[in-house]
């Protein structure tokens, strides 16, 4: 059985993220269409896949208008359902909230600046914030029904050591900037919710600022409320394929914890390795063409799951994904990267 599925009812959006692959994805835009994502659910559950639905991908799950009875027939079946979304449509979870078991926010940005990189038409930061937050409002008043929230924010605090070695120079000061811009969140969220004021704002961001700098992840904001703390990626590699030294990282020996989690199907059917692979360069299949269950009992999949339980990389996108976090020169690539649509690192991040 595996941790999860993920499914990707549609790959539209409507941001156009900077740090993500969706502006410029090759695949044509499509949503699952419902009878092909029921054969999915009973495919799961008579073949005991998976007891999770991951409603993830490449684009916005609450475009898609049929995402309700998905939801639906998903709870029918006994089934964990998981939701992330970007948070401009909380509206509409806010109607879906008894069919989902975790909602996870790509919240992402903190700040105007950082938020511009968005792209997301004519909202600004402050009405995207408080859209968050009078949501977070209305959950806390039902939380005998409410899902587990994930409030999903990108802070130099997480990025990788080497990373951090690279940028010794500024990381002091842009850490000092991530956490400046979270304690004024937190003091917003702290006058608009009443519930959170049980404990002192001072205490609580000594709290969550404490847990930051302990590199934990998951850190308790309230009742079933979460901060997820994360670090920017380069999507395996998808975001610096025009770099001199991308074609060059490729290795042959790792794991993959989200490919060992389970496989991603993608809007068209496609099935892929991983849910990192946005463009489904390690497609192993079709559920248009046959069940999900024969689709990960082929050698396209087997292999390549065994391989990584072994420590063995075959697919060649994984090769290079993997090879990615074994050079130098990679995070250097980030960096300039960054820089090229942001003044300022910290900012972006």
């Amino acid at each position: 059985m595996f941790e999860r599925i993920c499914i990707e009812v549609t790959n539209s959006c409507n941001m156009r993220c900077s740090f993500c692959p969706n502006p410029t994805l090759k695949r044509q835009r499509y949503s699952l269409p419902f009878n092909l994502f029921k054969a999915i659910i009973d495919d799961m559950v008579c073949n005991n896949l998976s007891s999770t639905v991951s409603f993830t991908g490449n684009g916005e799950p609450f475009l898609d208008v049929e995402l309700g009875h998905k939801l639906e027939y998903c709870k029918e079946h006994g089934l964990k359902v998981v939701v992330t979304t970007n948070g401009l449509l909380l509206n509409k979870a806010e109607f879906l909230i008894d069919r989902v078991d975790a909602l996870y926010i790509s919240w992402q940005t903190i700040n105007g600046n950082s938020f511009a990189l968005r792209r997301a038409n004519d909202w600004d930061y402050a009405a995207y914030e408080n859209n968050i937050i009078e949501y977070l409002k209305r959950v806390v008043k039902i939380n005998a029904c409410s899902p587990e929230i994930y409030l999903s924010i990108m802070l130099n605090a997480h990025l990788p050591k080497l990373m951090r070695a690279l940028m010794a120079d500024r990381f002091d000061s842009l850490l000092n900037q991530d956490e400046l811009q979270l304690m004024k969140v937190l003091e917003r969220m702290h006058y608009a919710i009443r519930e959170i004021r049980g404990e002192n704002l001072s205490t609580l961001q000594k709290r969550i600022i404490a847990d930051i700098r302990k590199g934990i992840v998951k850190i308790h904001l309230l009742n079933n409320i979460f901060f997820h703390i994360g670090q920017l990626h380069e999507w395996g590699g998808l975001l610096l394929e025009t770099s001199d030294s991308f074609c060059k990282l490729p290795t042959e020996q790792g794991t993959c914890r989200l490919m060992l989690a389970g496989p991603q199907i993608m809007a068209d059917g496609n099935v892929a390795l991983c849910c990192i692979d946005a463009e489904g360069c390690t497609k192993i299949g079709s559920v248009e063409n046959e069940k999900l269950s024969n689709v990960l009992r082929a050698k396209a999949y087997s292999e390549s799951y065994n391989g990584f339980k072994q420590g063995v990389v075959f697919q060649e996108y994984c090769k290079k994904c993997k090879g990615l976090w074994r050079h130098r020169s990679l995070f250097r690539n980030i960096l300039f990267f960054l820089e090229d649509q942001s003044a300022c690192l910290g900012e972006r991040l």
